[in-house]
């Protein structure tokens, strides 16, 4: 059964995830994408917009590459985000999530 938590009901909220026919998805509208490069400027501690968006399809492809693109490590920003969502949604107390016993704390 497909499962869609609420969304916080924020008016500048960039990011929708949602859940449905076996699929979570995260849309971002394209005229979200000047919010995000707001936020990233205060939380960066630049309070004054450095950044705009002047062509939402390209920025949007900028966004992809960046959240794509590997370290030496073979790892992206994307699994970044993802360690800190699993680790967030086990530390709410996770209703579809739960130990594997059988795997040990050397298993990959």
């Amino acid at each position: 059964m497909d499962h869609n938590p609420s969304i916080p009901e924020y008016p500048d909220f960039p990011v929708k995830p949602t859940a449905s026919n076996g699929v979570l998805r995260i849309d971002i509208s394209f005229s979200r994408l000047q919010t995000i490069c707001d936020a990233a400027a205060w939380r960066s501690g630049a309070i004054r917009r450095r950044y705009r968006v002047v062509n939402p399809e390209a920025a949007a492809a900028d966004f992809i590459a960046a959240m794509t693109e590997e370290e030496e490590d073979g790892t992206t920003l994307l699994d970044e985000f993802f360690d800190r969502v699993v680790k967030a949604a086990i530390d709410d107390g996770p209703l579809g999530i739960e130990e594997d016993p059988t795997r040990g704390d050397d298993d990959d």
